[in-house]
C-alpha cells in the first residue's frame, strides 16, 4: 500500500511539474522600459518597448515591436525597424525572421548543459552560450525560471517572461 501511494505520489508531482506552462514574453499590454547610460556623464536615455500587432510571415505570426524613445508618457510609439517581428512558440522559443529561415532570440526550455547560438562568430567559428544552471526567482510574487550562462560573452540571465537582463531584444549583446 506504501508503495502505491508513493508512485501516486510522484505520479501526481510529474504531472503537475509537466502541465506548467511557460510565462510568454511577448503578450500584448507589457512595456519594457531600457535605460542607457552615456560614458563621461554624458547622462541617460530610456526607451521602452512592446509588443503588438500580427504580421503573417513564412505561416507564422508575429508580433511587431514598437520603441517609443524619450517620452516617458509613453504617446509616442513608433514601429522599430531595427528589432522588427518576433513570434514565441507554446515552449518558450522566441524567434525573428532571417531570411528564409529564423533566428532563435530566447529558449525558455534550456536545462544546464544546454546550448544556444548566440549569432555571433569568432576567427570564423560560432559562438554558443552554455546552459551554467537553471534555477527560479520570485518576481511580484511568482517564481519564474532563471536561466544563468557560462559564457566569454558575458551573457546576462534570462528571467522568464522578463527576458534578458541586459536588453529584452538583445539577450546576447549583439548590439553592442
Amino acid at each position: 500500500m506504501r508503495k502505491s501511494v508513493f508512485v501516486l505520489g510522484l505520479f501526481f508531482v510529474f504531472s503537475f511539474a509537466r502541465s506548467q506552462s511557460v510565462l510568454p514574453l511577448l503578450e500584448p499590454g507589457k512595456v519594457w522600459s531600457i535605460a542607457s547610460f552615456m560614458p563621461h556623464g554624458g547622462g541617460a536615455t530610456t526607451s521602452y518597448y512592446k509588443f503588438e500587432g500580427d504580421t503573417l510571415v513564412n505561416g507564422h505570426h508575429y508580433f511587431k515591436t514598437y520603441v517609443c524613445n524619450f517620452d516617458s508618457t509613453l504617446s509616442n510609439w513608433k514601429i522599430d525597424t531595427w528589432y522588427g517581428l518576433l513570434r514565441e512558440d507554446p515552449a518558450g522559443r522566441v524567434y525573428t525572421p532571417e531570411a528564409d529561415s529564423e533566428f532563435l532570440i530566447y529558449d525558455f526550455s534550456l536545462l544546464p548543459g544546454d546550448s544556444i547560438f548566440t549569432g555571433f562568430q569568432i576567427c570564423s567559428n560560432d559562438c554558443y552560450a552554455y546552459v551554467n544552471y537553471v534555477d527560479s526567482v520570485m518576481v511580484s510574487g511568482t517564481y519564474r525560471k532563471r536561466i544563468v550562462f557560462s559564457s566569454v560573452l558575458n551573457i546576462r540571465p534570462w528571467i522568464e517572461g522578463i527576458g534578458s537582463l541586459s536588453h529584452v531584444l538583445d539577450p546576447f549583446n549583439r548590439q553592442s
